[in-house]
């Protein structure tokens, strides 16, 4: 038997980075630190490892250094590889120490999936379905001899050289008896990263079925935490974590209207009380639909990000996922989103799904294009990714019936965010559904582009409040700064020093000393003139241009109109109305700012 004082359990989270950025800090599995927290409020020592990049070295240095006694990993689908390496190599210099599988890849028992695992890699078992009672159990068994191991349900283990699995273990009807997740048990790091980017599930299982989803393909029943716990984890995170936008993470928060009510209205009231933060989350379309009013709540009580599934603009298609949504309810949920106000509402499609073809393809595409229209600069269309044929899935069991072949059901080629297709259709192989990807990304690009001339001003201004105010950047803002003169804007507006036109009083304006935020640019005819992100250009005449060659952050306005008065025969009140007028004007492009001294 182990020593809970000395020998502690350790939980890991790894995949693959894309290698797309710089150094990463990975977000904490969720259900590995609920499982961390029962350990721990029991008196087992536990620690928490989350990252793309864990070298087996550092990791068997790790466990001889700490003296761990069980490793537990996270395994899905696509991480399963190097799940299976790491084991392969820990058990190779440190076979004494105890491995568990857990997560949605093992737990796969009707495909055998647990047992497949076990017979590639030399880990001990595999804990099946919700872990937290499993492993308690479990970890009781190897650190106090309590019980004994064919009795423990939800697992698959190691008799010898035979496998044996156990029968399931029941679902946890209470979500409520879960402790809030602890975590300050968090490697430093990702402690870090929580207390920046909060995250809350108030839920779990589905009660849809959609075709391609991997998270109703258990069919646990649905359960959802108490409006009060949920509010006790909201609770503890304004008074412990820095970050001010809360994300709850469930795919299915919105489907009980009464209950999302009732936690945008305690929301409210903590906002109300001087707690200044927002709040994101994933939304049905089908749910908003019929309860419109629930996005005017949502938004009174802090939501800026809200994410909408779509994954296709051809009803054909919607209907075969089985997504219970229409294209008429998708356009309506934009729509209201854009009226009340919603700062960024994302979506995606998919490709590569049922009877994909010309046709199909032509009709999400226009229809994302179409979206993006309804609600400028609001909505944002993360892109279209490959169908990832989930084992257990309905599309992954029957494919014939969705017309469509699996060429690679193990994801042996590449992860579900790359461009790489796992499926085949009979009017597009793999190599078409690669170009066409890339043709969607570019022409959803040209749409942005185009819209970007109809973006009204107070959305622009919503973005950059929320990330000054929350240090949260949309997705929309990162493109509005492709724009020169936004970004410039964007960024002093972040210090006192500088305002903006429109938040300067009218008595004062003239004592303000006006920016430009573009670069001087002059024309054929010497005038001065902008260009913004779409191409457009906006040439001003002789008087603007000598006023845009002034407005350099040294001068106030009155003193810019001393300056320029002799060189054009107009009066000063004049001058000064005019002067108003063109900066009112730039205003508008966010071409000016304004300094106090």
């Amino acid at each position: 038997m182990f020593d809970k004082n000395t020998n502690p359990i350790m939980f890991i989270t790894t995949g693959y980075s894309l290698g797309k950025e710089g150094p990463k800090t990975n977000s904490a599995q969720l259900g590995h630190l609920s499982m961390a927290t029962i350990l721990h409020e029991k008196g087992y020592r536990v620690k928490l490892l989350s990252g793309d990049y864990i070298e087996p070295e550092e990791l068997l240095y790790t466990i001889d250094k700490e003296k761990i006694s069980v490793l537990c990993f996270y395994t899905t689908t696509e991480d399963i590889f190097r799940v299976m390496a790491i084991v392969s190599w820990i058990k190779k210099y440190s076979p004494d120490t105890l491995i568990f599988l857990g997560g949605p890849h093992v737990s796969i028992s009707q495909k055998d999936k647990d047992l497949e695992v076990l017979m590639k890699c030399p880990a001990d078992l595999a804990v099946r379905g919700e872990g937290e009672y499993t492993l308690l159990s479990l970890v009781e068994y190897y650190y106090r001899g309590e019980g004994h191991i064919s009795e423990i349900k939800g697992i698959t283990w190691r008799d010898g050289h035979e496998l044996k699995r156990n029968p399931d273990a029941p679902v946890i009807e209470n979500l409520d008896e879960l402790p809030i997740p602890e975590r300050e048990l968090l490697e430093p790091d990702t402690l870090m990263m929580e207390r920046t980017f909060p995250r809350i599930l108030t839920g779990r299982g589905c009660p849809f079925n959609c075709a391609f989803c991997f998270d109703g393909m258990f069919k646990n029943r649905y359960r959802v935490r108490s409006v009060e716990h949920v509010l006790s984890e909201v609770d503890y995170i304004l008074k412990t974590c820095h970050g001010r936008v809360i994300t709850f993470i469930d795919n299915t928060f919105t489907i009980s209207p009464r209950r999302v009510s009732a936690i945008c209205k305690a929301l409210r009231e903590r906002r109300e009380k001087g707690h200044d933060f927002a709040w994101s989350c994933l939304g049905r379309v089908n749910v908003l639909s019929k309860n419109l009013f629930l996005i005017d709540e949502m938004v009174e009580s802090g939501l800026i990000f809200l994410q909408l599934g779509v994954e296709s603009g051809h009803a054909g298609v919607l209907k075969a996922y089985d997504k219970k949504i229409s294209l008429e309810q998708i356009r309506e949920v934009f729509s209201y989103c854009e009226k009340a106000g919603v700062s960024s509402v994302l979506f995606n499609t998919i490709l590569g799904g049922p009877f994909e073809s010309p046709e199909t393809f032509r009709k999400s595409l226009d229809f994302a294009i179409e979206l993006l229209s309804i609600a400028p600069g609001r909505a944002f269309c993360t892109g279209s990714m490959m169908l990832s044929p989930y084992p257990m899935t309905d599309i992954a069991e029957h494919p014939e019936k969705y017309g469509i072949k699996i060429i690679d059901g193990e994801f042996k080629r590449g992860l579900s965010v790359q461009k790489v297709p796992f499926t085949e259709s009979e009017d597009f192989n793999k190599y078409d559904l690669v170009r066409r990807l890339y043709q969607f990304e570019e022409e959803i690009k040209d749409g942005m582009r185009k819209l970007f001339p109809s973006i009204q001003r107070k959305t622009v201004m919503d973005h950059i409040e929320i990330s000054h105010r929350y240090g949260s950047i949309s997705l929309w803002l990162d493109v509005m700064k492709l724009d020169p003169g936004i970004k410039v804007f964007y960024n002093l507006l972040r210090y006192n020093l500088y305002r903006d036109y429109y938040d300067i009083p009218v008595e004062e304006i003239f004592d303000w000393r006006p920016m430009r935020t573009y670069e001087l640019m002059y024309n054929k005819d010497n005038n001065c003139f902008i260009k913004r992100a779409d191409g457009t250009l906006v040439i001003m005449d002789d008087f603007e241009s000598c006023l845009y060659e002034y407005s350099s952050g040294k001068l106030s306005l009155r003193e810019i109109t001393e300056e320029i008065k002799n060189k054009f025969n107009i009066s000063v009140d004049r001058i000064l109305k005019s002067a108003i007028l063109f900066y009112r004007k730039m205003a508008d492009l966010f071409a000016i700012i304004f300094s106090r001294v």
